[in-house]
């Protein structure tokens, strides 16, 4: 078993693909604590601003601190909070409008599902 404390991880920097909308001036940070081929489980915090992403793998995340605003293409806004769980479905696109900070832990699932 592997164990360490949240405030232990050292975030490094992660930015944003160069073909993503970005919306402000948001930077994300993020720490891999397991990798098994292409499936990654990590912590990523984000501050103030938003950007586009489509899903090119399937995500669970569950939200640390902080609050997001999340809109799907034809789907109603919704915001997740701390203590929050949610899946994003590979293939689908939304919009993230952080508005002041977000951390969560995350599981990107590539293979195998």
């Amino acid at each position: 078993m592997k164990s360490i404390g949240i405030d232990q991880l050292s975030l490094r920097s992660y930015p944003f693909g160069p073909d993503q909308k970005v919306f402000g001036t948001p930077e994300q940070r993020i720490a891999v604590l397991t990798e098994q081929g292409e499936n990654v489980h990590g912590v990523w915090d984000c501050s103030a601003g938003g950007f586009e992403i489509t899903f090119g793998w399937e995500e669970f995340a569950y939200v640390l601190e902080g609050e997001v605003r999340i809109t799907g293409a034809g789907s109603e806004a919704k915001t997740l909070r701390a203590g929050d769980l949610a899946h994003f479905k590979k293939g689908n696109s939304y919009r993230w409008d952080i508005p002041t900070y977000l951390k969560k832990t995350f599981t990107v699932i590539v293979e195998g599902i």
